[in-house]
């Protein structure tokens, strides 16, 4: 019997090993991609279905590829990041290396030490503002129509993404960071029509554009709560309702009919804010999302608020994107329900 070869395997074979290989953020699925031209052009149609831009310079590149491209690929799933990005924003602004991104959710502009620093960081920022409003939304678009699933992690020290009109094929969205630029309700069709799970990290969010955007989601979670989202609490008792009434105009959303499951989680208020208002307007908040009366046919859950490190979200949101990829429960975990200590709550 003559060895066996690669080239004895069916082309569906050779495309399943690449995509179970490209778990791995990639790199052993590329490699076998090198190492055989056979290999890589037979699975030249799977090998982006897949894609993960963890920086400016990537989404560029990225752009660059398929701008150049003859033949658009069908790209299934998408993780854009600028985290990084941010903190050597944010170490530019204070001067100092070696510091983290804290507070920088809630004053994500802060004080500046040296102007020195504030001409660096006033360039640096404009720069890459300029590249992701260049070539973020071409990203986007190119994905748009064949998209199953997007997480877009955004840091505060640039301004909010604007998304394509339309993701006909787009069942769950994540989205950390400043809200993105939706079209108005009153002039446009929704930009998610079949998005199933909705994932919101921001301290101020409102759903008022969202719920018009996504209107057949059946879960819906939203994470780094704070006192800040001083509308969120009446929208949810709106959208959670099965009554179209006067409230739905006073709140600007619409009951959602297919919502099953409502996850809520604050970040829990630092250890250095001694100013006793503020305090007092956390602790308020929180007893109002114990006793707002939402009403969902499925549950409501309400995680404990924890304060997580610096980066925590940004590898939280890319492993909850890779495990929804291959059926896993990702950020819906039942794990999260019983407060296990993942990743190690961080308080400052």
């Amino acid at each position: 019997m003559s060895p066996a070869s690669i080239h004895d395997l069916a082309l569906e074979t050779l495309q399943h090993i690449f995509t179970y290989a490209c778990s791995d953020e990639g790199s052993t699925g590329y490699a076998l991609a090198l190492v055989s031209k056979y290999f890589n052009q037979a699975v030249e149609p799977v090998r982006l279905r897949t894609v993960a831009l963890y920086s400016v310079a990537q989404i560029e590149s990225f752009a660059a590829f398929l701008s150049a491209s003859a033949e658009m690929p069908c790209v299934h799933h998408l993780f854009v990041s600028t985290w990084l990005d941010g903190v050597r924003v944010v170490q530019t602004r204070t001067g100092d290396i070696s510091r983290q991104e804290e507070d920088y959710e809630l004053y994500p502009i802060g004080a500046f030490e040296e102007e020195t620093n504030r001409a660096n960081w006033t360039t640096l920022r404009k720069e890459h503002n300029l590249t992701l409003s260049l070539f973020l939304p071409r990203v986007l678009e190119a994905a748009s129509t064949y998209l199953r699933s997007l997480s877009i992690v955004h840091s505060w020290e640039f301004d909010p993404i604007t998304l394509p009109t339309c993701f006909p094929s787009l069942q769950e969205l994540t989205v950390f960071g400043p809200s993105p630029w939706l079209p108005e309700q009153t002039v446009s069709s929704p930009c998610f029509p079949a998005v199933r799970a909705l994932h919101i990290g921001c301290p101020s969010v409102s759903l008022a554009h969202w719920v018009h955007h996504t209107p057949s989601i059946t879960r819906l979670r939203l994470s780094e709560l704070s006192p800040y989202a001083d509308s969120l609490l009446e929208e949810l008792v709106v959208i959670s309702s099965t009554n179209h009434s006067a409230e739905v105009e006073a709140h600007g959303v619409q009951p959602l009919p297919r919502l099953k499951v409502i996850r809520l989680q604050m970040r829990d208020i630092s250890r250095q804010v001694l100013c006793d208002a503020f305090a007092f307007l956390y602790n308020l908040y929180a007893m109002r999302i114990c006793m707002t009366p939402i009403r969902c046919d499925h549950r409501v859950e309400v995680l404990q608020a924890r304060r997580y490190r610096p980066g925590f979200w940004d590898g939280r949101v890319k492993r909850d994107w890779f495990d929804r990829i291959h059926a896993g429960a990702g950020c819906w975990s039942a794990e999260e329900l019983e407060e296990e200590d993942e990743g190690a709550s961080w308080a400052v």
